[in-house]
This record gives structure tokens, C-alpha cells and sequence, in this order.
């Protein structure tokens, strides 16, 4: 019997506010003429004093043209240094960008990976707040145009890659993302890595991380051979409600899929957090 929202059991009070955006949503995308293929995200972060540390490996491509510069989005976070396929480059920052020079002017046709190391305390895109019960927790919010204050990036939405994520913090936090979870790893005493990897392309504002005290209720939703995770992820006060929407959801999966069309993301999960 399909359970009604009023049925179900009332979540834990939440007091936080939306997060606030970058002002600038006038901001207008900068067309870049290169491809980005992939980001693979490496990150530490420090929930308090909030600190994030952090590299990212850009794989590109450059499709047609010359390019003797490469310029990617970011604001409000220092660059420690910039590789290109394991040797350092020059660099230099705008009040909005990361402007490398290239080893050799990329042609067309040509392919580059850069690395750049950087780190701060993010303004927007990411944050740290508590919740209603005094817990510290970290979310990126990135949409529409937020991504390129905690990552460098190309921050158009026309330009979609694949990510790997890996952020080590304190081993009291389930760390959530994009894609499959690949690996969960001890580090320092009282710290772990959580990596996670998303192989469709996706837009660099879908490109996400949650960290906190989460309790991950989950369930399998099954279509033929594929056998998919359904997650909720939830704070401990909250896990009978998110079973219980849980079940729901399971339901709603076959309906769309029977009247629209299958849920695009199946190879990966469908996950709530």
C-alpha cells in the first residue's frame, strides 16, 4: 500500500539556511576552445578551522586551432603550482582565472594534463555548516556557476567530463559524491580517504561532495541484469524516514522507467543526501 508524506515519520529538525550564493549571477561563461575530458579531484579537508587543500589533474583536448595559453576558471583560492604531464609550467592568476602557460603551444588535435595544486577557504561552492544537531557538516552547492571557487575547472556547463573524487577527513564523516564508491582507506590516525568515481560526463555544477555523520540506508533496485544501489543518505535521527521514503523510491524508479524511460544514470546508483 503506497504510503502518503503525512504517514510517515517527521525528519530531525533542520534549522540551517540555504547557502549563500556567489553574487555574481550575471557571470557569463567564458568559452574556452579546449575539451575537458576528465578532473580528478584530490582533496584534504580540515572541517574546523574550515580548510581545504587540494589538487586537481585535468585531462584536455584541443579540437581544432592553436593554443599558447590555457586559461581556467577560479576565484578567491591561491595556486601552490602548476604540471603539465609531470613537469612544471608557469602560471599566473586575474581576480577570476588561472592563466598557464603550456610546455609547447598545444595544436590542434593535441592533448594535455594538467595538475594544479591550491588550497584556501572557499567564499562559495562549498561550505561548512552545522546542523540542528550541532554537528559540523561540509556540502559543495555549485549551481549554476560556483564550481570554479573550490576547484579549477572550465565552469561551462556545455563542457562535461568524467570525475574521480578522493577527500580524506576525519574518519567520523561519511563523505558522499558523484558515481560508484571505489574504495574507503585508513590514513593519519583518526583520518580516511573516501574515493569515488563518476564515468558518465558530467557538467562541472553536478560535480558534488557531502561529508557528515550520515547513516546510509540502502536498498537494490533491479531491471533486467543490472542490479542498481539506491541510497539515502541520512543523519542517524532520520533513518526509519528514510527507509520509508526509501521504499518509495524504488517504486517511482519503475513507474518512470515503464512510462518515460530508463533513469540514465543506472551504471552508477541513485543516491539522496
Amino acid at each position: 500500500v503506497p504510503v502518503t508524506l503525512a504517514q510517515l515519520p517527521a525528519f530531525s529538525g533542520y534549522t540551517e539556511k540555504v547557502p549563500v550564493l556567489s553574487p555574481d549571477h550575471s557571470y557569463a561563461v567564458s568559452v574556452k576552445p579546449y575539451d575537458v575530458r576528465s578532473y580528478a579531484l584530490n582533496l584534504t579537508i580540515q572541517p574546523d578551522p574550515f580548510l581545504l587543500q587540494g589538487s586537481v589533474t585535468i585531462r584536455l583536448v584541443l579540437p581544432a586551432g592553436a593554443l599558447d595559453r590555457l586559461i581556467f576558471d577560479l576565484e578567491g583560492l591561491p595556486v601552490d603550482s602548476v604540471f603539465q604531464n609531470g613537469l612544471p609550467v608557469n602560471f599566473a592568476l586575474s581576480s577570476t582565472g588561472l592563466i598557464v602557460t603550456p610546455l609547447n603551444t598545444l595544436a590542434s588535435g593535441d592533448s594535455g594534463t594538467f595538475e594544479i595544486f591550491y588550497q584556501g577557504t572557499p567564499r562559495y561552492g562549498l561550505y561548512r555548516r552545522q546542523n540542528s544537531t550541532g554537528d559540523t557538516v561540509i556540502y559543495s552547492h555549485s549551481e549554476p556557476f560556483d564550481a570554479h571557487f573550490w576547484f579549477p575547472c572550465n565552469d561551462d556547463p556545455n563542457d562535461k567530463a568524467t570525475l574521480l573524487l578522493s577527500v580524506s577527513m576525519p574518519s567520523s564523516y561519511v563523505i558522499v559524491s558523484n558515481g560508484r564508491n571505489i574504495e574507503i582507506s585508513a590514513e593519519a590516525p583518526g583520518w580516511q580517504r573516501t574515493v569515488w568515481a563518476e564515468n558518465y560526463p558530467i557538467a562541472t555544477y553536478l560535480i558534488s561532495v557531502a561529508a557528515a555523520p550520515y547513516q546510509n540506508v540502502e536498498q537494490t533496485w533491479s531491471f533486467g541484469t543490472t542490479v542498481m544501489p539506491v541510497n539515502y543518505y541520512v543523519y542517524p535521527a532520520d533513518t526509519a524516514r528514510g527507509l520509508a521514503v526509501l521504499t518509495e523510491t524504488i517504486s517511482m524508479l519503475s513507474f518512470f522507467r515503464d512510462y518515460i524511460g530508463l533513469y540514465p544514470f543506472c551504471e552508477d546508483k541513485y543516491a539522496m543526501f
